[in-house]
């Protein structure tokens, strides 16, 4: 069984973490530090601290030989613990997360109500000082993080657009007429109970391993105020993230067992067969997956794709595909494209009751394991019964 440790980081300078490839004027930023970027960085360090011996075997073990995963990191407030919003979330169209009472989840209700979830926003606001109404705007995809999941506050990412005019490599000067922007996520962010000020912003992930001298290798390879070079315009003076620490043990205080319980106790109260037992699978990074002919496997996937037993019924499913571009710094050349289903894709399935024991066994080895291509980069994680399906629709209470 593999041991988990979190490693958090905070940007000393603001992030470019370019979405897609920087071949156009504009360049979006992610939201997270991806698996491959945190690897790369962390390889990047080693060859600087090891005169660029990439034969060393401790090398080897840690980036080459897949006994190491590296998570995406997701960013995070000190003291808190971050949920990925998944693709079933939904939130009023109009104002949002502003309107806690609107968050809510779609899975359950698609599956076992005939009408689907709630489609408008049951807020109530102030029209006067005599007069309220509720808000019934639309409900519409919610996207992002949520930084406290009981009361459904969000955490708010601050970005900026930052322009540069490209170097003629040859002279080293700028080049004519070659001007682009890329956006940044800043190092703090606004702090939603003390108006004013700014919350320090860190990113944080669990790492994999396979053994206690594995673990105590990647520590003393970036340990507690070590510096990292991650993402793009790296010679601007952007990128530089600092280690703030590492903590051993699951992120999650809840076990799969438990979740498993209070999944299927909302399961049956919106109408939920009662033979049945419900469990969901919810993507926590993206999932490269292939067919028999080598094809990007997006649509009807099974339980079998899951290691599951066979022909489980699948009651309800919110997917997406993505496109992941890549940068191999060794060689200095683009990653070939690869399409996944993208994080927070989440699959609802129904077993017999008889087979609950077997399918937790299997689900924790899907939870341990990991699914799909280059695990080792933090793709192909899952979480199954994630609270944020059973109890985002409770009322939150301030």
């Amino acid at each position: 069984m593999a041991i988990e440790a979190t490693i958090s980081v905070h940007g000393v300078s603001p992030l470019a973490l370019h979405r897609t490839r920087a071949g156009r004027q504009f360049t979006e930023t992610l939201d997270y530090v991806s698996g491959s970027t945190l690897r790369g960085a962390l390889a990047d360090a080693y060859l600087a601290q090891h005169n660029m011996n990439a034969i060393d075997p401790d090398f080897n073990d840690l980036f080459i030989s897949g006994r190491v995963s590296y998570p995406d990191l997701w960013p995070t407030l000190p003291g808190t613990v971050t949920t990925l919003l998944p693709l079933s979330a939904r939130a009023c169209k109009r104002y949002g997360f502003d309107h806690s009472r609107s968050v809510s989840d779609d899975l359950l209700a698609s599956a076992y109500q005939s009408a689907g979830g709630k489609e408008l926003c049951e807020e109530v606001v102030e029209v006067d000082k005599n007069k309220e109404k509720r808000c019934e705007a639309d409900l519409d995809r919610a996207r992002g993080y949520l930084s406290d999941l009981a009361t459904k506050k969000p955490l708010r990412l601050e970005y900026r657009l930052r322009m540069n005019v490209a170097i003629e490599r040859s002279v080293g000067s700028q080049a004519s007429g070659f001007l682009f922007s890329h956006q940044t996520v800043q190092t703090h962010t606004k702090n939603e109970e003390n108006k004013g000020t700014k919350s320090r912003l860190l990113f944080a992930g669990a790492v994999r391993v396979e053994s206690k001298g594995l673990l105590e290798k990647l520590r003393s390879l970036a340990p507690e105020g070590a510096s990292l070079s991650i993402g793009a315009s790296r010679t601007r003076g952007l990128g530089e993230v600092r280690i703030v620490g590492w903590q051993e043990g699951a992120a999650l205080s809840s076990t799969l067992s438990d979740r498993w319980n209070e999944f299927n106790k909302k399961a049956a109260s919106v109408g939920a067969r009662k033979e049945k037992k419900a469990f969901s699978i919810t993507l926590m990074s993206h999932l490269i997956l292939r067919d028999k002919l080598l094809q990007p496997k997006l649509e009807e996937l099974d339980s079998s794709d899951f290691g599951l037993q066979p022909n489980l019924e699948c009651a309800a499913c919110f997917t997406n595909a993505i496109v992941v571009a890549g940068w191999n710094a060794a060689l200095g050349m683009p990653k070939p494209d690869s399409v996944a289903l993208c994080r927070g894709s989440v699959w609802l399935f129904e077993v017999e009751e008889k087979c609950e024991n077997e399918t937790l066994m299997q689900l924790k080895k899907l939870e341990d394991e990991g699914l799909g291509e280059r695990r080792v980069e933090g793709f192909g994680r899952v979480l199954a019964c994630a609270p944020f399906h059973y109890l985002c629709n409770e009322v939150s209470h301030e």
